[in-house]
């Protein structure tokens, strides 16, 4: 394997192999956004196969809109303006949150309502936060009615290019579960998944529920106690993804699974076992502000029915009504907090079967400095 005479020579009088004026190598052109041309020259014995490899990598941009940090109440909702125009099915969507106790975090992404097993809390409250409503001017979020974790969110959204492979719109029935079929092929770690619900009331394009929500003995307008809500990816290969929508849920009628092919993470933790209701400090030592960060977490379940996911993402408490082999009441998923310039904490809830292995992946953004300015007389 070689890159001998990479893009063409002609021999002179003067040779080592060959013969005098022979043209040797090979060399591409004509490069389209649907094809490219590679060309062989006369004499050449050096490229008797050629591969051709397109890596088409996103890299981290500095957002397009960043809401900064805002503090916002119990059971408030929030539109935030962001104007940033175009098509919202081009936008992809980061919240973060922050408190005292948990730090920078994405404790109960989605939400979620706790069951009758608390460690914090109160049984049955509801925490967490979510954002819906998104269109090409405005995007609304919202922080449940007993939530500690949220005391501060920030949304930042970027306008991203053309994805590797988008599903478009797709329509789920209740408890409908549909495999999606990419043939990205290469490494699932180099993967970026986004997934949004969309539905024809207020929330719109949204990330309700993300992950899936068991509903509590206070159920949201539209709910009922031990309704199962929203949805959740799993099963991911360089081939295929599955989406599952929950049975009792009203905000995702329709899923869009979109993949981009990333640029390396500036910290990747590799694959970290996570031993139950155990909190696990991972040390990536980036500097500079953690605000600059965008930070991705998967899961790995050994179990053959869900392998590479996000189910229960951020964090879910049972209802009355568990899947096969969990009982009411356990707390499954796992989440990330305490993110700070230096590190990030992971943790997996008690009862918990779907994240026996983390991976964790932090982008750093492109930042611009500002300093001060000083004015003479």
């Amino acid at each position: 394997m070689n890159q001998r005479y990479y893009g063409g020579a002609d021999f002179g009088t003067k040779v080592t192999v060959g013969n005098p004026d022979d043209r040797v190598g090979a060399y591409w052109r004509t490069l389209t956004a649907s094809s490219i041309v590679v060309y062989r020259r006369p004499q050449d014995t050096f490229a008797e196969q050629v591969r051709i490899r397109i890596l088409r990598a996103w890299r981290l941009t500095t957002p397009d809109y960043d809401s900064r940090w805002f503090s916002i109440g119990q059971d408030e909702t929030r539109t935030l303006t962001h104007s940033l125009g175009g098509t919202a099915d081009d936008y992809l969507v980061d919240m973060q949150y922050k408190s005292a106790g948990s730090g920078v975090n994405q404790r109960y992404y989605g939400g979620a309502d706790f069951g009758t097993k608390t460690t914090v809390g109160n049984p049955d409250d509801r925490v967490g936060a979510y954002w819906r409503t998104l269109t090409t001017s405005s995007i609304v979020v919202y922080r449940r009615q007993e939530d500690t974790y949220a005391e501060q969110m920030r949304v930042r959204i970027w306008k991203m290019p053309e994805p590797d492979y988008d599903s478009g719109w797709v329509a789920f029935n209740l408890d409908q579960a549909q495999t999606f079929t990419h043939n990205l092929g290469g490494s699932y770690l180099d993967y970026l998944v986004d997934m949004q619900y969309k539905s024809a009331d207020v929330n719109g394009v949204n990330q309700r529920y993300y992950g899936g929500m068991d509903v509590g003995a206070n159920p949201p307008a539209g709910h009922a106690t031990n309704d199962r809500v929203g949805a959740y990816w799993r099963s991911l290969d360089n081939t295929s993804i599955t989406v599952y929508r929950r049975p009792d849920d009203v905000h995702a009628p329709q899923v869009r699974i979109r993949i981009w092919r990333t640029a390396a993470p500036d910290y990747s933790s590799g694959w970290v076992a996570l031993t139950q209701d155990v909190a696990q400090t991972l040390t990536h030592n980036l500097g500079g502000q953690a605000d600059n960060y965008l930070v991705n977490m998967i899961f790995w379940d050994t179990s053959a029915a869900n392998l590479l996911n996000q189910r229960h993402y951020g964090g879910a408490d049972f209802g009355t009504s568990p899947p096969s082999g969990y009982n009411a009441d356990d707390r499954v998923g796992a989440y990330w907090r305490s993110l700070t310039g230096s590190s990030i904490a992971v943790y997996r809830r008690p009862e918990d079967g779907f994240a026996d292995l983390v991976y964790l992946r932090i982008w750093v953004t492109p930042y611009q400095v500002f300093l001060p300015m000083v004015l003479r007389s």
